[in-house]
């Protein structure tokens, strides 16, 4: 499924996936929309924008892995803000790609979240150093509740960038 509040970016997306062998089951115009898609398809990736109007993405995304854990919700945006990547990445998401990604990558990124990989873009990768150096002033990775995968990601992370 995609979400996007752009037609331009819903067809084009959906076409790219469509060609490299994908089922688009939904397209949404924001998180609210998603939610609802996603509890009568069950598709098995979402590929979620993060500002949109009713309901963002990082809200969508937390609604969504609540309710139907094994979605696998992978955020496409143009933002590299710190607070959209802590959201997303605290409430579940399974990948965080840059729409300026070429579409070779997308596509890459859907099959590693189908295979139970955590991806993320290489700008937003840079980010992490930051997000654990503040994670250990303010309290350690337990506040932000991530799963086994991710906590261990974020240790590899932490080693990495000593």
């Amino acid at each position: 499924m995609i979400v996007d509040d752009d037609n331009l970016i819903l067809d084009g997306l959906r076409v790219i996936l469509e060609l490299e062998g994908f089922d688009v089951v939904g397209l949404a115009k924001n998180a609210k929309e998603a939610y609802e898609i996603c509890r009568l398809q069950k598709p098995d990736v979402v590929l979620m924008d993060i500002r949109m109007p009713i309901e963002d993405g990082v809200t969508g995304t937390k609604n969504i892995k609540d309710k139907f854990p094994d979605i696998k919700v992978i955020i496409l945006t143009t933002f590299k803000d710190d607070e959209f990547i802590k959201g997303a990445i605290s409430y579940g998401a399974d990948g965080y790609v840059l729409k300026s990604s070429f579409s070779e990558h997308l596509v890459e990124s859907i099959k590693a979240v189908l295979q139970d990989k955590f991806v993320l873009d290489k700008e937003i990768a840079k980010a992490l150093p930051r997000f654990l150096n503040e994670e250990s002033r303010v309290g350690g990775l337990e506040k932000f509740d991530l799963t086994e995968k991710k906590r261990d990601f974020k240790a590899c992370c932490r080693r990495l960038f000593k």
